[in-house]
């Protein structure tokens, strides 16, 4: 039996829960059987203790809570967050476990620490001697390396400070947290090279994200008489200028497009870019929550992700292959995930590109039908959750354990 020790920032949870916590859930739900959990969280994601005690049968681990430290509310409280300024490394990075804690984690004698969560990637020197694992899932510094390269991001002086400081931030964390000892897990192989580069002494490997399997596994492709498009996530810096974009170009297109199509914005702060479609004579609806959000993706044909920037693999673009949506999205939308373009999906980089594809879709819809099959089965297929958990917790912890 192999015993593993995860510290996380957030409690694992079965879907994000005011953090990416659904990540670690999702490979321990699947990890082969002969491996033993305990969890302990700080619990960023404030969780309450009754859904922890769901979460701990679910997954068949004992949950800890750690204490946040006492300087947090304060900060808060005070209203000192501008003291971050001064910080070397990013908030949370502070995160720190108590004399007690560190002896009850010492004393669960398990083969392996692992760490979700890179800000926290620097409590691995508080087992020293150990073998780790930091699962980060994003390089951080390569995200705000990517902001300080786009123009929507840096039209001000304030905004070019802001995303420099914390680059330099990450990036001294990330200097200062790397050891010989850790291995580093990324979802995104973009973040792993990067963090590579940046860092050479560094292990880091990339895996697939796994995807969360749908419970009623989608198999009608047809698309509706009047093609069902939807838009998911926020309206917010990943997202603003791609949306922006797609959405002139879509009204640039004229009523053709219009009457052949509908669109959902599934998500938050969508209501100026939902009535400018409106006020052209698109059929638009708002949704910003719903109870079942697999049912709810699978009443549409077409997924179109307008990702501006992010890192990593973004897990709503994977909810739509696995349910079995036609996917239309930028390269960083589409970065991470085992799909081709012009076979199992479509990756745009100018929003008329987009449009031309939806134009081509109402010509040939039997094809595009086929081609959404394709990329749910190629998707559930390479994003198995159960053979991603088996390849990081058998074959990779076996290696760290041995040394390699």
């Amino acid at each position: 039996m192999q015993k593993i020790t995860l510290i996380s920032l957030s409690t694992p949870t079965k879907c994000n829960v005011r953090a990416a916590s659904a990540l670690p859930y999702m490979l321990i739900s699947n990890a082969p059987d002969d491996i033993k959990f305990t969890v302990y969280s700080f619990n960023f994601n404030n969780i309450q203790s009754e859904d922890i005690k769901n979460i701990e049968s679910q997954l068949g681990v004992s949950i800890h809570i750690l204490k946040r430290p006492w300087w947090e509310k304060w900060l808060f409280k005070l209203h000192l967050l501008f003291l971050r300024v001064f910080m070397r490394y990013p908030l949370l990075a502070y995160y720190s476990l108590s004399a007690e804690d560190k002896e009850h984690i010492n004393n669960e004698h398990s083969d392996v620490i692992w760490i979700y969560g890179e800000e926290l990637a620097g409590l691995t020197k508080s087992f020293p001697g150990r073998k780790h694992i930091v699962t980060m899932p994003d390089c951080e510094a390569m995200y705000y390396y990517r902001l300080l390269k786009m123009n929507f991001s840096t039209g001000s002086l304030s905004k070019i400070l802001r995303y420099s400081i914390a680059y330099y931030k990450y990036r001294c964390m990330e200097h200062d947290n790397c050891s010989s000892d850790t291995l580093f897990h990324f979802v995104g192989k973009e973040d792993a090279d990067f963090y590579n580069t940046i860092n050479p002494q560094a292990k880091g490997i990339f895996l697939s994200h796994p995807v969360s399997r749908p419970l009623q596994i989608k198999k009608d492709f047809h698309f509706h008489d009047r093609i069902r498009l939807v838009i998911a996530g926020r309206y917010d810096i990943y997202q603003r200028q791609a949306t922006d974009e797609l959405v002139s170009a879509m009204l640039s297109a004229g009523k053709g497009l219009s009457e052949s199509f509908c669109i959902t914005f599934l998500g938050k702060n969508w209501h100026e870019a939902a009535q400018r479609l409106i006020a052209s004579g698109w059929n638009v609806e708002i949704k910003e929550w719903v109870d079942d959000y697999s049912a709810e993706l699978q009443r549409h044909d077409i997924e179109i992700a307008p990702v501006s920037v992010g890192t990593g693999t973004k897990g709503k673009v994977l909810d739509a292959f696995a349910n079995g949506l036609l996917v239309i999205g930028t390269p960083y939308a589409l970065e991470n995930i085992s799909a081709k373009n012009g076979e199992t999906a479509f990756c745009y980089k100018k929003a008329e590109e987009a449009v031309e594809i939806l134009k081509d879709i109402m010509k040939n819809t039997t094809y595009y039908e086929d081609m959404a099959e394709r990329g749910q089965k190629t998707v559930l297929s390479l994003h198995d959750a159960g053979m991603i958990s088996a390849k990081l917790f058998h074959k990779i912890c076996k290696s760290v354990m041995q040394g390699a």
